[in-house]
């Protein structure tokens, strides 16, 4: 079985600002993609957003210089063969002025 993690748990950006996910997958994953809020699967070359594979078990989505449009939530999902596994994220993004 396999068993996926993000952290943080949940996400809160001020516009303007860049933040990092790490997910982790526990068990064997032969591909771990990142999903946009829209439901599309993220690739390069998305303007703001990267996704890095750092080594077998962990993947890294990270928003660069916020804007309102990247807030949602966003979905890792580990595959090998038949087995699947996912986890989400939600990413909220504050404009300074509503920050008191």
């Amino acid at each position: 079985a396999i068993q996926v993690q993000i952290t943080p748990a949940q996400g809160e950006i001020s516009v303007g600002e860049s933040k990092f996910f790490l997910c982790e997958v526990v068990g064997d994953a032969k591909d771990i993609d990142w999903f946009a809020p829209s439901g599309e699967k993220i690739l390069p070359p998305r303007p703001n957003i990267s996704v890095s594979r750092t080594d077998e078990s962990t993947s890294i989505l990270t928003i660069y210089h916020a804007n309102v449009d990247n807030a949602g939530i966003y979905k890792c999902v580990a595959k090998n063969g038949d087995k699947e596994a996912q986890a989400t994220v939600q990413v909220k993004i504050f404009r300074e002025s509503c920050l008191i």
